[in-house]
């Protein structure tokens, strides 16, 4: 698989690479996640996201000083709002499976229960309608992918450096 990463390459650059890769993947989702007419659009953008920020996390100190929190907030937040879609896409789908199963009398009750998630589901999809639009907006896929550029290509000596630096003096 493309996207696995490589023991034997740079830390720095293969991070860089993974990351970049993951970033792509969320914006070759976008367009079909904000559609809502295939939940596996939603599905793989969720998985994309989930993927860069646990990669964030292993490749924290590859980040510029201030720049990992930023980020990692950014992406958790899209991450949290795909979640809320997704979950709930899966538990109607499980619920509206076992409705076909149970009597007649029963399922006027499941209906009723449904609505009520499918309720919840559509303020969840709004809200994340909202995030990924003020995503797209101010350009933050493209902004990630720059600063995992210059990431990839940093020498990782002069930032050890830099870091140890702003320590000293912090």
């Amino acid at each position: 698989m493309a996207t696995d990463i490589d023991p034997n390459a740079p830390f720095r650059q293969e991070g860089a690479r993974y990351m970049r890769e993951q970033n792509r993947r969320m914006h070759q989702h976008l367009a079909g996640t904000l559609a809502g007419e295939d939940p596996e659009e939603l599905h793989d953008m969720r998985v994309a996201s989930r993927r860069l920020r646990a990669a964030m996390v292993v490749f924290e100190s590859c980040f510029p000083k201030g720049a990992y929190l930023r980020w990692r907030r950014r992406v958790s937040s899209i991450t949290g709002a795909l979640g809320g879609v997704r979950d709930m896409d899966v538990q109607i789908a499980a619920i509206e499976r076992r409705r076909e199963g149970l009597p007649e009398s029963q399922q006027a009750d499941v209906d009723a229960w449904l609505q009520g998630l499918k309720s919840r589901r559509d303020g969840a999809r709004n809200a994340m309608i909202a995030a990924l639009k003020r995503w797209e907006r101010r350009r933050r896929g493209d902004a990630l992918d720059l600063l995992l550029v210059r990431i990839g290509r940093e020498d990782p000596l002069c930032c050890l450096l830099e870091r140890l630096e702003g320590a000293r003096h912090g």
